[in-house]
């Protein structure tokens, strides 16, 4: 008997944010706990992209949900740009989870004009090699 008999007894999607417009500027999720999970994704939801429009998007780690956070080595995306068509494209990064820093957030950098952007990070309690 399998483990788990459905993806929905292993996983967990939590919206850190939902899509909206975003500006030029720099912002940061709140922090997902990870505690009891064995592997962590973000997912990267792009929607319309303003002329000349950037984004960067990073995962950070930290060992308490109000403490410091540090980028997370591998835990980045190429950037985003509207001239490369990344326009309406989704995006996953694979999250190397990092022993004693439970909770983890998006950095992200939108550069130049709005984009549409929504970032969701799924927990998994099975990670599979």
């Amino acid at each position: 008997m399998p483990k788990f008999s459905q993806l929905t007894d292993r996983i967990t999607i939590v919206t850190v944010q939902a899509p909206t417009s975003t500006g030029a500027g720099t912002s940061t999720t709140s922090g997902v706990d990870l505690n009891g999970f064995t592997a962590c994704g973000l997912w990267v939801v792009l929607g319309t992209m303003a002329a000349g429009a950037t984004i960067d998007v990073k995962a950070q780690s930290s060992a308490t949900s109000g403490g410091t956070y540090a980028d997370i080595a591998g835990g980045a995306i190429a950037q985003l740009t509207q001239s490369g068509g990344s326009a309406g494209d989704n995006k996953q990064i694979v999250v190397p989870l990092v022993l004693g820093q439970n909770f983890v957030r998006a950095h992200i950098t939108a550069g130049v004009g709005a984009t549409v952007l929504g970032v969701y990070i799924i927990k998994d309690l099975d990670a599979r090699t």
